[in-house]
């Protein structure tokens, strides 16, 4: 489907369930509420730069004294994913990746995209896993920028509101 549309993107959140939706593409992304983005250390998952040496055949880099497991790629999702970028805005909702859906128990296994960097040694960044979000506590977006409002060629035009309308106390450029 075409995502270009910012109607098409209102109408995705009516039909979350659809598997076509749940992959970002050039023009949508997926955002989950922040209060549901666990803080646990068991939620962690560490994802770290490739190399020119990268071996591809293996998922795992490695795993440090403490036990946490560093990734090339979890789920397709890799270390210069846009989703980290876009997660240094500050707000109540959190890009986020759906990873598996049920929808007979209207809920989402996802991981939540953060602006946290690792604490352990190795460059990485870091994503949080819920495998239980409610289906309430997910929506879709249009990327920054890729709304049709920003569309080249759309339709603008000045609004012309005469003053008489507003009243004097209204007009703080009265002098």
């Amino acid at each position: 489907p075409c995502f270009k549309s910012s109607k098409m993107v209102l109408e995705m959140n009516d039909d979350k369930f659809n598997e076509a939706y749940h992959a970002w593409s050039e023009d949508h992304f997926t955002l989950c509420k922040r209060t549901s983005m666990p803080s646990s250390d068991e939620s962690v998952i560490f994802v770290v730069p490739r190399t020119n040496d990268t071996d591809t055949s293996k998922e795992i880099v490695g795993v440090d004294s403490d036990g946490n497991e560093f990734h090339w790629s979890f789920r397709g999702v890799e270390f210069d994913h846009d989703g980290f970028e876009l997660a240094s805005i500050d707000g109540e909702w959190y890009p986020c990746q759906i990873l598996r859906a049920e929808e007979q128990d209207y809920a989402f296994d996802v991981v939540f995209f953060t602006y946290e960097t690792s604490t352990v040694g190795n460059e990485a960044n870091v994503l949080r896993r819920n495998q239980a979000l409610s289906a309430d506590d997910i929506k879709y977006l249009n990327k920054p920028y890729r709304s049709d409002m920003h569309w080249d060629g759309a339709f603008r035009h000045e609004i012309k509101i005469p003053d008489e309308i507003y009243p004097v106390l209204w007009k703080d450029l009265v002098q």
